[in-house]
């Protein structure tokens, strides 16, 4: 994966440093969904987890 991302032009830390940043954004949304009480809560913490799982995975095939 990271000779394909070399390949494209983009930096792999780079890449890895935007995917952290990404990642702990979710996290806060997450945080800050759990907080409220409202009937969308399960709806926005399923779609959130969604994305964290796809960003640790890319995190994780970057690793690789």
């Amino acid at each position: 994966m990271n000779a394909q991302i070399a390949t494209l032009g983009f930096n792999p830390v780079s890449v890895h440093h935007d995917l952290l940043i990404e990642i702990g954004r979710v996290e806060m949304a997450l945080d800050q969904v759990l907080a409220r009480d409202d009937d969308l809560v399960e709806a926005e913490v399923e779609r959130l987890s969604c994305k964290r799982a796809k960003l640790n995975a890319a995190l994780a095939q970057l690793a690789a």
